[in-house]
């Protein structure tokens, strides 16, 4: 997704390990199924940032949300039970090393998820049918140096994303294959509920 202007965002190395069964549709390509441990994070961060939007209040009345953020950095990190369907080609062997390509589709169930933030932000509200600027008042919602805090609730428990992966394998006895390579994920459900 695209981030708002002066946002960077930078991904948190993951890891995931696949145990499966794959059954061969001829001598270079099978189907894959598997149960698999995968980690993912991101940090986001901002140095300084205002911007202003159009909202209402409780009341419904009409105002101007102006919002200051200051020195924020959220990290976030998953660790998710997985079950990927893959289909593969290479020349993956028990005999000697190969390479392998494949892509399918993972479908992941949360297990733990860990938020944390640092930063404040400061809220002000200004009601141009009144004139006037309401500002630390935190029981309306406008803070001043506001800590950042963030719920650890909010994810969706089940999600679907497209996978690809290329390599080499090792194998390590006649029943057993190490792979060494890359992998990328991309998401068909948003993680935040």
């Amino acid at each position: 997704n695209d981030l708002a202007p002066g946002w960077a965002s930078s991904n948190i190395a993951g890891i995931t390990a696949e145990f499966g069964y794959f059954k061969a549709i001829n001598a270079k390509l099978k189907y894959k199924a598997g149960l698999g441990i995968q980690t993912i994070g991101n940090k986001l961060t901002i140095d300084q940032l205002t911007t202003d939007f159009l909202t209402r209040d409780i009341e419904n009345d009409p105002y101007q949300e102006i919002l200051y953020l200051g020195n924020l950095q959220e990290s976030t990190s998953f660790i998710f039970l997985s079950l990927p369907l893959r289909l593969e080609f290479g020349t993956i062997n028990v005999d000697k090393p190969g390479f392998y390509i494949n892509g399918g589709v993972r479908l992941s169930y949360l297990l733990n998820a860990n938020i944390s933030g640092s930063g404040n932000y400061t809220t002000h509200g200004y009601y141009e049918q009144y004139n006037v600027l309401l500002y630390d008042i935190p029981e309306l919602g406008f803070y001043n140096d506001h800590n950042v805090s963030k719920d650890k609730n909010g994810f969706n428990n089940f999600n679907v994303s497209l996978v690809a992966a290329a390599g080499i394998s090792i194998p390590l006895s006649r029943s057993m294959i190490l792979k060494f390579g890359v992998n990328t994920d991309y998401g068909l459900s948003n993680l935040s509920s």
